[in-house]
């Protein structure tokens, strides 16, 4: 999971950023933590660079759909007429991704 934590040591003047963004900028790439930017010494912005951004946005897809998939299954299973016996292979086979699903809601800290 991504640690997104504000550092302290990154909250900064907006003054700041404006005279010196350039080692502003090679500090967000290389440390991959966001800055915080404060104007009259409130928190306005957050930066960070863009590949972060994008594990963000990425890890939150993901999480909107395993929780539509459970969302999904609890319906069905709500709804669902009585079955046919099903073969070890698909009970072996939904067995697979429902680890899946656990394994990807506990590596998001979804799963407690």
């Amino acid at each position: 999971m991504l640690d997104v934590a504000i550092d302290t040591r990154k909250i900064h003047p907006l003054s700041d950023f404006l005279r010196n963004y350039k080692v502003h900028i090679a500090q967000l790439k290389e440390s991959r933590t966001p800055e915080v930017l404060t104007v009259n010494g409130r928190a306005e912005v957050v930066l960070m660079d863009t590949e972060t951004y994008e594990n963000i946005v990425e890890q939150l897809n993901r999480t909107r759909a395993v929780v539509a998939a459970r969302v999904h299954m609890a319906q069905a299973r709500k709804n669902a007429p009585p079955q046919e016996p099903i073969t070890e292979t698909e009970i072996e086979r939904r067995q697979s991704i429902m680890k899946e699903l656990v394994e990807e809601t506990e590596r998001l800290g979804l799963y407690r």
